[in-house]
């Protein structure tokens, strides 16, 4: 809608759920048919029906190059738009960040320019979904960190089940809520329901009859 800010942080500890969370996320808007674009360094192979997935030791710099030429494309489609009296529809495309703490940490620029990038993808219907580890302590020493956290306009905080038998919990706005045991990505078979149907075999061959032989 018109001025909601769309992007999602999801911040939790290893084994709260943040990233299956993210999954879900991802992979309910591609059966939605929206463009979806990840960034993952760990595992980048969990993300089948991404139209592209950056990894590796440039994966966020890659992202962010990305990010930055879907938005020129965007604005230009919007101002070509204007000139023909036009209002433009875009296609909603979704940016997921798997440790997002780690990227920022590893790529500067990240810190430097992502609140602009955040700020303008949200205008272009562009929004993030990012999973971290604690990103909000002054001891990340992620520059620009603040910034970038005052420009998600939900943030989900997890926390693991305990030992001592405490469910695992999804906190929004003070309050907290039950997660649900999302099946991992495998388990669900999200391949084939985000991958387009593979064609029905074709029909058996007819053997040849055999020849009259009174």
């Amino acid at each position: 809608a018109e001025g909601v800010n769309p992007h999602v942080l999801l911040e939790g500890q290893s084994g709260s759920g943040k990233s299956l969370a993210a999954k879900h996320i991802a992979f309910e808007r591609m059966k939605q048919g929206q463009e979806v674009n990840v960034v993952d360094t760990h595992t980048p192979e969990a993300w089948g029906g991404a139209k592209n997935v950056f990894q590796g030791a440039t994966a966020g710099e890659d992202a962010t190059k990305f990010l930055r030429q879907a938005l020129e494309g965007r604005k230009e489609e919007a101002t070509q738009a204007k000139l023909k009296g036009e209002v433009p529809d875009f296609k909603p495309m979704t940016v997921v960040f798997s440790d997002f703490a780690r990227l920022m940490k590893d790529t500067p620029q990240l810190g430097v320019e992502f609140a602009t990038l955040l700020t303008e993808a949200r205008k272009f219907r562009i929004s993030v979904v990012a999973d971290t580890t604690a990103l909000t302590g002054a001891a990340s020493g992620i520059k620009g960190v603040q910034d970038v956290l005052n420009n998600f306009g939900q943030k989900v905080k997890f926390t693991a089940p305990t030992a001592q038998g405490d469910a695992r919990k999804a906190e929004v706005a003070g309050q907290k809520y039950d997660v649900p045991q999302l099946p991992s990505y495998k388990e669900r078979g999200d391949y084939g329901l985000v991958q387009p149907p593979k064609p029905p075999p074709p029909p058996p061959t007819p053997e040849p009859e055999a020849p009259f032989d009174p």
